[in-house]
């Protein structure tokens, strides 16, 4: 078994949740999921495209030639960490995603419940059940992590797993990642509203030379720029 998850160094890279290759035959990406929603079905078609991509270059294949190349078979998962209610087994691009009817690409992706198996699937979603609860009473802490780990142990869930004094750690990790990233997103967000607002206040200054109201230095003055600065982020000048 080969890991082919797709990781993200930078923000807007594609990376999903796991991805693994069994020998050279099947391709298997697993997502998990807290709440249901039909959109998660369009994401296995965007990981499936660059794992392919990855796949065909570090095995030295060749899309273009007229030799048909042998690929994995791949499957998609859902890990639902929700209530179950009436949610379906499987979900697919055809069927569940608005006028795809009859389209020529489909993606099934089956659902995965917690079951009463108590099998290392369900004791996952359960983990996570735990950890929703408590992340909803102490926040992003380390009170959160403590109580989820003395609570699955009580319940001898992933009792193996969690006994390890690693597990913290990467759970401190995760969480640590996850608001590294929020915070990154928040600022690239604010960063391009700022941008979008200083171009629109160049333009209007731009306008206004046109028009004769401002003469161009004038005009690079209220900018704050160089009349040459000016007038490359500026058009028609």
């Amino acid at each position: 078994m080969t890991i082919v998850t797709l990781t993200s160094v930078f923000l807007k890279e594609i990376y999903n949740d796991l991805g693994f290759m069994l020998g050279n035959r099947l391709i298997v990406l697993v997502e998990a999921q807290s709440t249901f929603a039909y959109n998660i079905i369009v994401r296995p078609l965007i990981y499936l495209a660059e794992t392919y991509r990855r796949y065909i270059d570090a095995n030295g294949l060749n899309e273009y030639s007229t030799s048909t190349m042998t690929l994995p078979r791949p499957e998609f998962y859902m890990v639902f960490t929700g209530e179950r209610a009436e949610h379906p087994d499987v979900i697919s691009f055809r069927k569940d995603i608005p006028g795809m009817e009859g389209c020529p690409v489909d993606i099934e992706v089956k659902v995965l419940y917690e079951s009463k198996e108590g099998d290392i699937l369900s004791q996952y979603i359960a983990f996570s059940k735990v950890f929703t609860e408590q992340y909803k009473l102490y926040g992003r802490s380390q009170k959160t992590i403590e109580e989820t780990l003395r609570i699955c142990m009580d319940k001898n869930v992933l009792k193996d797993y969690l006994k390890n004094e690693e597990v913290a750690a990467i759970m401190y990790t995760f969480m640590d990642q996850d608001t590294a990233m929020k915070k990154a997103l928040r600022t690239e967000h604010q960063e391009g509203r700022e941008e979008g607002r200083q171009e629109g206040r160049l333009q209007t200054l731009s306008d206004l030379v046109k028009e004769g109201i401002l003469t161009l230095a004038e005009a690079a003055k209220r900018a704050g720029l160089p009349v040459s600065d000016f007038k490359t982020r500026t058009t028609g000048l």
